[in-house]
Formats: structure tokens, sequence, C-alpha cells
């Protein structure tokens, strides 16, 4: 069985955190990781929940090697924590209801394979990471899956914003509209060259 020193590494190699980088995120001091990855020094009570916290991990993993790392549901929530997206507004990005989400962020219920299929699908996520915590979360994307996933960020919730009634009011333009508008952008774009 791993120490908790090598799960500390594991999921330092996980997040590809460097040792300064992992210390940074908790306030400690990069040596402070070095000796709990490579001595019999266990971190405090204090850092062992924050480091659950931060990393969105089990607890019972990180203390004891029980269970995995994160599950389904957990790698869920950092998906809806990246996106910076409610429940509901993941919910409505992928067809589900908002208790739904919650049901799966708490490991109450699985997700079905068509549900996976459509968060990977809609928001650029990679398979084997929300299956298998394997790899890394986001698939690099192309410019239109750029776009695919701004999109649906923008169109997650119900609330009224600038940027929906601006994507509103491009989605109506013409060609010759467009046009002018690529004018405009390119004469912005050599004043600020000169």
């Amino acid at each position: 069985m791993s120490s908790i020193g090598q799960r500390i590494k594991e999921l330092r190699d996980y997040y590809d955190l460097t040792q300064q980088q992992f210390a940074d995120e908790l306030g400690l001091k990069r040596n402070t990781i070095a000796t709990y990855e490579t001595t019999d020094k266990e971190p405090s009570n204090n850092v062992i929940i924050a480091i659950c916290r931060i990393w969105n991990i089990s607890e019972d993993w990180l203390r004891h090697g029980n269970g995995k790392m994160s599950s389904i549901g957990q790698r869920i929530k950092e998906i809806r924590n990246y996106y910076e997206l409610t429940q509901t507004g993941l919910g409505n990005i992928i067809g589900v209801k908002g208790n739904t989400i919650t049901n799966y962020e708490n490991d109450l219920r699985t997700p079905s394979n068509s549900v996976i299929l459509s968060i990977c699908r809609e928001l650029s996520i990679s398979e084997d990471w929300l299956r298998y915590g394997k790899g890394k979360m986001l698939m690099k994307m192309d410019k239109e899956g750029e776009i695919m996933a701004f999109i649906g960020k923008t169109f997650a919730d119900d609330k009224p914003s600038f940027t929906k009634e601006f994507i509103h009011v491009l989605s109506k333009l013409n060609v010759e509209e467009w046009e002018l508008l690529e004018k405009i952008a390119n004469l912005i774009v050599e004043e600020k060259n000169s």
C-alpha cells in the first residue's frame, strides 16, 4: 500500500504541478511538500483537509489509500467549477435537470453512457479523464471547439447578459454587415500595430 506522501505525489503528477506550484496553492514551502513525498512525515489534519478541498479528492483515499482519488461525480463537479457553471447550467447544456447533476456529484447516481458522451462532446472533455481519471481533463480544441465551448458556457443559464445579447445581435448580421465588421476590426489591428 502506498504512503500518504506517495499519494500526494500521485495527485501532484495527476495535475501536472511542480512541488512549488502545489506548495503555493496550500501556502506552504516547496521543501515541505518534498518532505511529505520522500519521508514518513505526514501533513497536519488542516493540510490534508485543504488538499482534499482544493483538488476535490477523496479524503479517505488521501489518508488511507481507500477507493479512488476521485470519483466520476467529483470529476463532474470539477468540470462544472472549471466552466463556472451552476448545476442547473450544466444540466441545461447536457439536457438533464440540475438536481440530477447534484446526484451525480454526490455519487448518488452514476451518469449514463449518453450523459458522459454529452458532457465530453459539449464541453470538450476527455472521455478517458471523465470515466477513469486518466490524462488531462480538456481535449485540445480547434477554433470551432473553442467557439462551441464558449457559446455553451454563455447560454448555460437563463439569466440575461450582455454577452448573450451581443451574440444575438451578431447572429442577425447579413453578409455585407459582417464584411464591414471585418474591415473595422482590421483597421483597429492596423492602428494598434503602427
